[in-house]
């Protein structure tokens, strides 16, 4: 394992040229020009004083890194995806099997529940947990499943595990020959950076990647570490808000991001052409965010099943998505964080808004469903939306008569159309 990530070569300074003296200024020179100057020194000494920007990550580790991603995806990812993909579809072609049966014996209900377990593997969903009203049949399938699943879940985490450690010692022989070379501040961002990647089943296991953990709806996601996320949400051009300590920082390039630890508040992910991604991007790279209250998307092709994340992030407060590809089934994703109260779906024809009763009792003050298919049956049900105070209908088809209802029922609610 040990070669598959080599010492990448050491740095070698540039030499620094000083400028030629700037020439004094002629006395031809206006004198709003020489103020200008002035003024603009002196604004660059005053600030510059007020602290020192990190300084970007020393190529060396940017090399490891790389080659750590290879590693991860070939022995870890690859295996996993390719694994679960094939159970999939065993249990699929299971599914048709006893599907077929209760058709023959008219068992409508039954029918009806495993229709359902095929959509909901299909779109990436969780499957439900089972109840009295599930058939024995479909019962015993989603025993096999889940207990096959699990299996390739802890092969995967000792897959992740079996590698981490000839990382580690990579970048701690890095630190030792940038501190050799006293490169003090790269070695310390090196230190930082190999903390966080606490190996699994220590202590410090905060920013680990650690074995799957179970979260809302059955799904299974792995806690990564803040800064592996925060680095690819910045790689495809998303812009971060952070938590150091008591400080808040906003991130839109690496260089901003703390050396210590932080944790992650919000993440806003806008439309990148040269570097799209995807649901299995978001599924590969964030996990349980802990601390994350704001999630944004701007016309990114993303569906329901790229955000099951969502499940593991318990202090979710705010979920926007603007003209991407969600459905009605982002509300079963979100129904369970109970300090939501801002809902944003614009510009997404498929999204009609029905089950919307499933967040009726949540403290969401503000929905915005612009430019959806959000209708006149919806609006009824956010009647009995206690804490609601704004709703956005912009080209909805919510008719004259239906708002007007609304609108007499709750005179309390400011209503955008």
């Amino acid at each position: 394992m040990k070669t598959l990530i080599s010492q990448p070569p050491p740095h070698h300074h540039l030499k620094y040229h000083a400028p030629p003296p700037h020439p004094a200024p002629s006395s031809s020179q206006p004198r709003a020009v020489l103020l200008h100057t002035r003024s603009l020194i002196t604004f660059v000494i005053l600030h510059s004083s007020f602290g020192i920007l990190p300084a970007a990550p020393p190529p060396e580790l940017t090399v490891l890194r790389s080659q750590y991603e290879k590693v991860l995806a070939e022995r870890v990812t690859a295996p996993f995806d390719a694994a679960k993909a094939d159970l999939d579809a065993k249990f699929t072609a299971a599914l048709d099997r006893i599907a077929d049966e209760a058709k023959k014996e008219g068992k409508l209900d039954a029918v009806l529940a495993i229709l359902e377990d095929e959509r909901r593997l299909a779109n990436k969903f969780p499957l439900p947990e089972d109840d009295d009203a599930t058939p024995d049949s479909l019962k015993k399938l989603r025993g096999i499943y889940r207990e096959q699943l699990t299996k390739l879940e802890e092969q995967r985490t000792a897959n992740h595990t079996g590698i981490l450690p000839a990382y580690t010692e990579k970048l701690k022989a890095l630190e030792t020959t940038l501190t050799k070379a006293d490169r003090i501040d790269e070695a310390r961002e090196v230190m930082s950076y190999r903390e966080s990647l606490t190996a699994p089943g220590s202590s410090a296991n905060e920013a680990a990647t650690a074995a799957p953990v179970a979260a809302g709806g059955g799904v299974k996601l792995e806690k990564l570490p803040q800064r592996e996320v925060a680095e690819w949400v910045l790689s495809v051009g998303g812009k971060l808000g952070l938590m150091e300590g008591k400080r808040r920082i906003d991130a839109s390039t690496l260089e901003e991001l703390p050396r210590g630890k932080f944790s992650i508040v919000r993440i806003k992910l806008p439309t990148n052409k040269k570097r799209p991604f995807t649901d299995e991007d978001l599924d590969t790279h964030l996990g349980i965010l802990p601390d994350l209250q704001a999630f944004v998307l701007f016309y990114v092709p993303v569906t329901d099943a790229g955000l099951q994340f969502l499940h593991a992030c318990p202090k979710l407060q705010f979920l926007e998505s603007d003209g991407c590809k969600l459905t009605d089934a982002v509300i079963d994703i979100i129904a369970s964080r109970k300090d939501m109260n801002r809902f944003t779906i614009a510009n997404d024809a498929e999204f009609h808004g029905k089950g919307i009763e499933a967040l009726r009792a949540l403290p969401i003050g503000m929905l915005n469903f612009k430019n959806t298919a959000f209708g006149d049956a919806e609006l009824e049900t956010l009647k009995k939306f206690k804490s609601l105070t704004e709703v956005v209908l912009i080209d909805t088809p919510v008719t004259d008569e239906a708002l007007a209802a609304f609108k007499k029922a709750r005179p309390d609610v400011k209503v955008t159309r």
